[in-house]
């Protein structure tokens, strides 16, 4: 590991255009960054003597500040020996200029997809947003790298195998969590999960070409990697 690498969190706004039923950002703040601290920030990294920065830009729906994300990113460019960023957007105000300059800045700055599955899945707790969501973009912009952060709440854990096969069929890798405080019951969900993942582990069996998502990917680690 370089012990010479930095990781630098930004939450650029607080703000978000969509209220997913699941979302810490719902009822918050409407604060957002401005240029003079997020060059402060970045400054005082590059002051310390760090060459190798990983920068996160978070949010909120970072995209609805993309002025700052813009002027964020194109500093970090020019005064990062090496520069990492990534950010993870709702997509669905990825559009038109916004895409033309992803595709410019695609070798520095990295756009992972908050995305819950099949049209279904995805709308029941995300705001009716699949539809405004440019799937191919992201797909042609990232490759095999494509990446989808999928949220599990209790209501829609029968469906785990399913929506994870499904946004893998889209071409994305996925990373997967459980949503917190929604009401998650061990006696009910622990035995609903392991049958979901049973079934994700039979997938991945049968497709070894296929990289496993978050939850089985961090377990082989460990099983592979002992500590």
């Amino acid at each position: 590991m370089n012990t010479n690498t930095y990781q630098l969190t930004l939450l650029i706004t607080e703000r978000c255009n969509l209220h997913c039923a699941y979302c810490y950002c719902n009822g918050g703040s409407r604060t957002v960054m401005t240029f003079e601290v997020a060059k402060q920030a970045i400054d005082e990294v590059v002051a310390l003597g760090h060459k190798h920065v990983k920068l996160l830009l978070m949010g909120g729906e970072p995209f609805l500040n993309f002025k700052l994300l813009r002027e964020v990113v194109e500093y970090a460019e020019k005064h990062c020996e090496v520069v990492q960023i990534k950010t993870v957007s709702n997509g669905t105000l990825i559009h038109g200029e916004i895409q033309d300059w992803l595709i410019q800045h695609r070798e520095s700055l990295f756009v992972s997809l908050s995305l819950d599955g099949d049209r279904e899945s995805h709308n029941r707790n995300r705001c009716n947003s699949y539809d405004q969501i440019d799937f191919p973009f992201f797909i042609q912009t990232y490759g095999k790298n494509a990446e989808a952060n999928m949220v599990v709440v209790p209501d829609n854990l029968d469906n785990l195998s399913h929506n994870v096969q499904y946004v893998e069929q889209m071409g994305f890798r996925v990373k997967c969590v459980l949503a917190d405080d929604e009401g998650w019951i061990a006696e009910r969900d622990c035995p609903r999960l392991a049958e979901q993942l049973d079934k994700l582990i039979q997938h991945y069996t049968t497709h070894p070409e296929v990289t496993p998502f978050t939850m089985l990917r961090e377990a082989l680690d460990k099983v592979e990697k002992p500590s």
